[in-house]
């Protein structure tokens, strides 16, 4: 094999192109990472609201929103997600239309306020500094 000889006005171009490519491959790691997270904390935020919803539909938790609102806490915070009080409402008497009867359901809201990580450095471009989510649940009652 022989080896490639380079012509002298080709010096140091690989190495320009990198420094020119690198940041771009960068922003494109960190917008990967950080649409992951918020897909992440939307999912753990839908799973919360149907658990909610799921507990809200049973007969032996009818008026008992702050045992609801305290398990989709919990459920939240062993995945990662810090949730209050104030971020859930518990609709036991809502009526949902069907055609034209109307059914007694039980509505689970959830709100959370998202902060980006990896991409908060890019708030002076106009990327928001947080974002809200929000996820619901309904589930017909049975009793």
């Amino acid at each position: 094999m022989r080896p490639i000889k380079r012509r002298s006005g080709e010096r140091g171009t690989m190495l320009t192109e990198l420094a020119l490519v690198m940041p771009l491959l960068i922003l494109m790691l960190m917008l990967v990472l950080e649409g992951s997270r918020v897909i992440r904390t939307h999912q753990i935020l839908n799973n919360a609201a149907r658990e909610g919803a799921r507990l809200s539909v049973q007969q032996e938790n009818m008026g008992n929103t702050g045992g609801i609102i305290t398990q989709v806490i919990n459920y939240a915070s062993q995945n990662g997600v810090t949730l209050t009080a104030a971020n859930i409402t518990v609709s036991q008497g809502a009526l949902i239309p069907n055609g034209g009867v109307s059914i007694p359901a039980s509505i689970v809201t959830v709100t959370y306020t998202y902060t980006p990580t990896f991409l908060s450095v890019l708030t002076y471009v106009g990327l928001p500094a947080s974002f809200p989510l929000l996820a619901q649940a309904e589930f017909r009652n049975f009793y």
